[in-house]
């Protein structure tokens, strides 16, 4: 995904659960407690918006001074609305009143903070508000106390903490404490352990593929029988930056690969296997032709992908496959993404500028505003009325695409999936949320199976986009091609990964820690179970209602950015239908 949309769908910090109140996740608002990411910041507050505008936010005392810690948010000159955020799970304050609590300190008569409570529910797939905003504005110069409030409804998925400075000069916050029912809350462990017919159910179930599975030649046992005959194989993971990720999800193509080395003599030219790439169709063909050795500068192949790609794993992989490909392997790499027009808009442009048609010209002058204005800001970004109008333009253009007659049915196809490609980056960016990302992956997907009609298709994504619970690609897909697909997470239960952040003024990939799985969390009970590398088969689960594995666990989801905590509520029996399970991972390493 886009870095700077990764950051504002993703960098906000994942802290809500469903969970009882005896199993609750971290919540520390202690200041002198610091973040993962940046232990100049506290730990649980996504910082990123206000550190983006030009806010400097520094955290000063605690356990080593004299005086309690201190949170200090400055701005030089007239400052934008911008918030930071902290989620706490819902089940501290699901049904009862919540307060969030502030000393604050306004050292300038043009400095403002505000801060306050909103609770959200997922309904249709989207964090709806269910709760009234409360917001208490500090504006007076000198020491206050300041209280947000709201009544959280009982089926409320989370509860942001909101801080938000306006105006110039330095607010100073100290003693930053949560109310639940008038009883503050501090920090809460998890505490409750999976039953012990579980854990007996895990082991006995389990693929044990032992601790050196990613070493040597690929050999997972029992993963013909996981996988059946399914078609369609979509592998998620639960981090973008995780080594062995890259490395188990490598090993499982060789192994789908190796019995198709020899087939090429049959004369059959569709692709024994695809690879569809969480990424732009548009940026993964320059791969696709370095696979296949019709290119061979891989700088330039990989060039334009997503910088969750720029690593040592990724390009092992596709040199792997390249191999493959070279041995007699029938395979090839697409992307399915859409986020970004502008190298759809200038593909097209080739493609119709060779077909030397007497309406192309036009279709290409048509499509410049949208490209030339896409990241346009100021008084040149598009408005609502801009996105609307080229919306409209889009489908007449993707109609008239489609009028061009090219050199041949293939070409023809791609052409016109280009034109939809611009037309889906439009509505999404209307939408204006990341809902119909996922229905339009689906469907660039199926396009791709349709296209290429492959023996196999292996989608390679986030488990955000792989799940099979509402508004997930992976859901969409399984209401098309039901039983012929089949969804696997990759979890972990420690260890560190590879995220970006800013530093020294621009964004760059560095090592983080992995919260460990806390004890109500999936990972939690794999590792307990004794698995160091293996798989579980979770429609093996019995079809109890009450049994812990169909209950709403923990399950660690992290994107492009690093997080303190970073685990999501999640019933796995619905959201997957398989997991393969790594104990102990490493950071994925960037490229030199």
């Amino acid at each position: 995904m886009q870095l700077v949309k990764s950051a504002l769908l993703l960098g906000v910090v994942a802290f809500f659960s469903a969970l009882p109140a005896r199993a609750q996740v971290p919540v520390d608002l202690d200041l002198d407690r610091r973040a993962v990411a940046d232990s100049t910041l506290p730990w649980g507050w996504n910082f990123w918006p206000l550190l983006q505008t030009g806010y400097r936010i520094a955290v000063v005392g605690g356990p080593e001074g004299v005086q309690p810690p201190t949170l200090t948010i400055a701005h030089e000159g007239e400052g934008a609305a911008t918030t930071a955020v902290y989620r706490i799970p819902s089940p501290l304050g699901a049904g009862r009143s919540v307060a969030f609590v502030a000393d604050v300190n306004l050292e300038s008569p043009t400095a403002v903070l505000a801060i306050g409570m909103v609770a959200r529910q997922v309904i249709d797939g989207q964090f709806v508000i269910v709760a009234a905003d409360t917001l208490v504005s500090a504006q007076d110069v000198g020491s206050q106390t300041v209280r947000a409030e709201i009544d959280v409804p009982p089926d409320a998925h989370m509860v942001d903490l909101w801080i938000t400075p306006t105006g110039n000069g330095s607010s100073v916050v100290t003693n930053l404490r949560l109310e639940v029912d008038g009883r503050v809350v501090r920090a809460d462990a998890a505490s409750e352990q999976p039953p012990m017919e579980v854990m007996y159910w895990i082991r006995s179930n389990a693929l044990d593929w032992g601790a050196g599975a990613l070493d040597g030649p690929p050999s997972f046992p029992g993963l013909d029988e996981l996988l059946g005959d399914r078609r369609i194989i979509l592998l998620g993971e639960t981090t973008h930056g995780t080594h062995e990720f890259f490395r188990v999800r490598h090993r499982i193509i060789e192994t789908l690969l190796s019995a198709s080395v020899d087939q090429r003599a049959t004369g059959d030219t569709s692709p024994t296997v695809v690879v569809a790439l969480e990424d732009h169709l548009t940026a993964v063909l320059p791969l696709n032709e370095y696979v296949s050795g019709a290119s061979d500068d891989r700088e330039a192949a990989t060039a334009g992908l997503f910088e969750i790609y720029d690593r040592d794993a990724f390009h092992d992989f596709i040199d792997g496959l390249r191999d493959l490909h070279a041995a007699g392997a029938r395979v090839e790499i697409w992307g399915v993404d859409m986020q970004d027009p502008r190298a759809a808009i200038d593909r097209l442009a080739e493609r119709i500028e060779r077909l030397d048609a007497p309406v192309g010209q036009q279709i290409i002058e048509d499509y410049a505003p949208i490209r030339e204005r896409w990241f346009a800001t100021g008084e040149g970004a598009p408005t609502a009325d801009t996105l609307a109008q080229w919306a409209e333009r889009a489908r007449d253009l993707e109609r008239e695409v489609a009028t061009l007659d090219g050199p041949n049915d293939e070409s023809d196809a791609l052409t016109r999936r280009l034109a939809r490609l611009v037309m889906q980056a439009v509505d999404l960016r209307i939408a204006g949320h990341e809902g119909p990302r996922d229905a339009f992956m689906a469907e660039n997907l199926l396009w791709i199976l349709e296209q290429r009609n492959p023996d196999r298709m292996v989608f390679w994504g986030h488990t955000g986009h792989t799940r099979l619970s509402e508004g997930g690609t992976g859901a969409y897909l399984r209401d098309v091609l039901h039983e012929d697909l089949i969804s696997i997470a990759l979890l972990t239960y420690e260890g560190e990964y590879t995220a970006s952040w800013p530093r020294d003024g621009r964004w760059q990939p560095g090592s983080f820690s992995l919260f460990p799985g806390p004890a109500r969390s999936l990972e939690h009970a794999l590792h307990e179970a004794g698995l160091s590398i293996g798989a579980l088969d979770l429609g093996r689960v019995p079809d109890d209602d009450g049994h812990w594995l169909r209950s709403d666990l923990q399950v660690r989801s992290i994107g492009a950015l690093p997080v303190d905590y970073g685990f999501v509520p999640t019933t796995p029996t619905s959201t997957f239908d398989a997991v393969v399970f790594i104990d102990r991972t490493s950071a994925a390493r960037p490229t030199p």
